[in-house]
């Protein structure tokens, strides 16, 4: 993957963790760990902590 690739799909996970915010906001739900959403907005924290991490690498190395 290319650095602008990687920030492009960073923009994109961000965009959508926004939305899950304001979708778990207006829940009435107590419980929400075991939901199906969950457990794709903890898939998608764990994919973008992923790429940071890689971004974060090339940056590193092209210093």
């Amino acid at each position: 993957m290319t650095k602008q690739e990687i920030k492009a799909e960073i923009e994109i996970i961000n965009n959508r963790l926004n939305k899950a915010d304001e979708y778990f906001k207006n829940l009435d739900l107590i419980e929400v760990d075991n939901t199906k959403e969950w457990k794709v907005v903890l898939s998608l924290i764990k994919r973008a902590a992923y790429l940071q991490g890689l971004l974060n690498e090339m940056e590193v190395q092209n210093a």
